[in-house]
C-alpha cells in the first residue's frame, strides 16, 4: 500500500507571481530538469478552464470575506498551497480516469476543510516525475486573512487522519504515514544513492519486459512449427484414408447372391468379404487417427492465437510502459548529474579549505542547521506532512 502525500505552504505576496507561472506553465524555460514540455499539454485545472491572475483573485476574495478594514501587512500570508501525491507505484497502477478521481477526491475535502469559495485554483501536473496537483487558497477563517489561524497543529492532526481515509473510501489504496515518524530528510548523497537504485530497478523492469516479449515470440515460433508437423500428419491421414478405403464402384461391383429360405441373409465370396472386413477395419482405425489429429491441430490453432493476443497486449503495454522508462529514467539521469555536480562542487571547496577550516565549516553547518530548524519551529512558516 502507498503513503499519501501532502504538503502545506504559506506565502507573501511577493511570491505569488512566480507560483502563478509555474502552475500554469506560463514560462518558456524552467530551472526544474523534471519539467517534460512535449507532456505539459496533459497537465490542467479542476477548477479553472483556462489560466487566471493569482493577484486579482486572492484579492477579490480578501475583499469579499475580510472583516477587518485596515489595511493588509506587507509581510503578511495572503496565499497558501497544498501539494497532494503519491509514489510512483501508487499511479502506475491505476487508470487515468481513476487518476483524476483521486485528484477530485482529495479536492473535494480540502473544499470541505478550508471553504470552497477561498480555492483558487487546482493545477494537476502530469509533465514531471510524479503526478500530484497544486491546490491554491486564501487563508481565511472566521473572516480573518490569517494563516496561522487556519493550518495550526490540529488542522494538521485532521488532515493527516482524515484525508487519506475520505480517499480509502472512495476506493484508492493508500494509507497515511505512520504517526511520529522519526523519518528525516536525506541528505545529498544518499538522496543521490537512492536514485541510482530506482535507476538500476527502472533498467531491471524494463529488461523484464523485452525477456517475457522474447519468450512469447519463441513460444509462437515453437507453436508453429508443431502446426506444421501436425498439419502435414493430418494430411498423411487423409491420404491413408481414402487409399485403405474401397471406392464406391468396388462397393458396388462386389457380387451377391440371395439365400434359399432367408430374406435377410446374402452370399458373397470369401474373397470379397475379406476385402470388405479389412477395408472397413482399416477406415475404423484411420478415422480415429484422423479425429485425434484434426482435434490435436484445432487446438494447436487456438493455442497459437491465444499467443499471439498475448504478445499482441505485451507489445502494446511495452511500448506504453517503455516511454514511461524512458521519461522517468532520462528524470532520473538529470538528478543525478545534478547531484553528482553539487557533490563535487562541495568536495572541490572542501579540497581547497585547510584542516582548521574543514573542522571549523562542518561546526558552523552543524550550527546553521540548528538555528534553521529553530526558526522553523518558532515562525511555523510551511508545513510539510508525509501521510
Amino acid at each position: 500500500m502507498s503513503y499519501m502525500v501532502c504538503h502545506f505552504g504559506k506565502y507573501k505576496a511577493g511570491n505569488v507571481f512566480g507560483l502563478q507561472k509555474h502552475n500554469q506553465r506560463e514560462n518558456e524555460n524552467y530551472t526544474n530538469n523534471d519539467i517534460d514540455k512535449a507532456r505539459t499539454p496533459l497537465n490542467y485545472d479542476l477548477i479553472n478552464k483556462a489560466n487566471i491572475n493569482y493577484t486579482k483573485k486572492i484579492k477579490t476574495i480578501i475583499e469579499a470575506n475580510r472583516a477587518s478594514q485596515r489595511a493588509i501587512r506587507k509581510d503578511a500570508t495572503v496565499y497558501c498551497e497544498c501539494i497532494i501525491s503519491s509514489d510512483s507505484a501508487f499511479f502506475e497502477k491505476i487508470t487515468e480516469d481513476s487518476q483524476k478521481e483521486f485528484f477530485k477526491g482529495a479536492l473535494d475535502y480540502l473544499k470541505n476543510k478550508i471553504g470552497e469559495e477561498f480555492i483558487i485554483s487546482a493545477n494537476v501536473h502530469l509533465d514531471e516525475t510524479t503526478p500530484h496537483m497544486h491546490v491554491g487558497f486564501v487563508p481565511i477563517i472566521d473572516n480573518s486573512l490569517s494563516a496561522k489561524k487556519l493550518i495550526d497543529r490540529k488542522f494538521l492532526r485532521e488532515v493527516q487522519d482524515q484525508l487519506p481515509a475520505y480517499l480509502k473510501n472512495l476506493g484508492f489504496d493508500i494509507q497515511r504515514g505512520i504517526k511520529n515518524s522519526k523519518r528525516k530528510h536525506k541528505d545529498t548523497k544518499e538522496l543521490k544513492k537512492e536514485l541510482d537504485r530506482e535507476y538500476e530497478n527502472r533498467c531491471k523492469d524494463i529488461n523484464f519486459v523485452e525477456d517475457y516479449k522474447n519468450k512469447l515470440e519463441r513460444k509462437i515460433e515453437q507453436l508453429e512449427v508443431e502446426l506444421n508437423e501436425k498439419t502435414i500428419e493430418y494430411d498423411n491421414a487423409t491420404n491413408i484414408l481414402s487409399k485403405n478405403s474401397l471406392a464406391m464402384y468396388q462397393i458396388q461391383e462386389i457380387a451377391f447372391e440371395p439365400v434359399m429360405f432367408s430374406s435377410d441373409k446374402i452370399k458373397i465370396s470369401k474373397v470379397d468379404f475379406e476385402r470388405l472386413k479389412e477395408s472397413a477395419l482399416k477406415a475404423y482405425t484411420q478415422h480415429n487417427l484422423y479425429a485425434t489429429v484434426s482435434k490435436q491441430l484445432e487446438n494447436l490453432k487456438q493455442e497459437k492465437q491465444y499467443y499471439k493476443n498475448q504478445l499482441e497486449d505485451s507489445r502494446r503495454c511495452r511500448a506504453e510502459e517503455y516511454n514511461d522508462f524512458r521519461y522517468e529514467l532520462k528524470s532520473l539521469e538529470k538528478e543525478n548529474k545534478r547531484l553528482g555536480f553539487e557533490i563535487n562542487k562541495v568536495n572541490e571547496i572542501l579540497r581547497s579549505m585547510s584542516k582548521e577550516s574543514q573542522i571549523e565549516f562542518f561546526k558552523a553547518k552543524k550550527e546553521i542547521e540548528k538555528e534553521n530548524i529553530e526558526i522553523e519551529k518558532e515562525k511555523n512558516k510551511s508545513y510539510e506532512m508525509r501521510l
